[in-house]
């Protein structure tokens, strides 16, 4: 029903949610350590550039692949067991978030400029989608409020603009290095790198109303 890729890897799934995977040992290509759990039940696979993760109809997260890029979710196992209800991924990490409305996080975050910890306490509960750019990561809250972290680079850091993400945001969009948020309002507002897309002065007066859908 789908294949999506690392950089060196394959993994299809297909009717009956079974996951089969090519390429590449270490950067996903070998699935057998967790193959029973991928034999069946899988609604949705994502991947980094060297690992994939699976979630499945009971609401749990299968990872494999290079641990550099989230292919190891060991650590927090047990949160990814059961009540995930959205998996998304970016070039080395993963992000889930559960029924409650918490946001879980694995992967390579060594060099990021804004880091989950420090946003960790904002999304524990609330959020109801996630939209990632390449190396950055925003959370949408109820209320339309907005979080990010991540690579300034690729849109982590939304300090410029945080009075407009406080609320009334009600969609999200992401480039490779950029996000465009669609406020209730019709206003557009953008942030990251400005070759991605970060940078709308040149059109602010066109996108200060009346918008009803961004495209990346």
């Amino acid at each position: 029903e789908s294949i999506v890729s690392t950089l060196y890897a394959f993994a299809a799934l297909v009717k009956g949610g079974k996951v089969v995977t090519w390429g590449l040992e270490d950067w996903g290509g070998d699935s057998s350590q967790v193959a029973e759990k991928l034999s069946n039940g899988v609604v949705k696979v994502v991947s980094s550039c060297g690992a994939f993760a699976a979630m499945t109809e009971y609401g749990s997260i299968v990872t494999w692949g290079n641990d550099n890029f989230g292919g190891n979710s060991s650590k927090i196992a047990k949160e990814l067991e059961s009540g995930i209800v959205q998996v998304s991924a970016t070039e080395d990490a993963f992000v889930a978030i559960t029924e409650s409305g918490r946001v879980i996080m694995w992967g390579q975050e060594d060099d990021w400029d804004v880091d989950f910890s420090e946003v960790e306490e904002d999304v524990t509960s609330g959020v109801i989608e996630l939209v990632v750019s390449f190396d950055a990561f925003a959370a949408i809250k109820e209320g339309g409020r907005v979080v990010t972290w991540g690579r300034t680079n690729a849109g982590g850091d939304s300090s410029q603009v945080k009075d407009d993400l406080v609320s009334g945001v009600v969609h999200v969009v992401a480039s490779v290095l950029a996000f465009a948020a669609i406020k209730e309002d019709g206003r557009v507002i953008t942030w990251g790198n400005a070759l991605g897309g970060g940078d709308s002065r040149m059109v602010k007066e066109k996108l200060e109303s009346g918008i009803v859908s961004v495209t990346a």
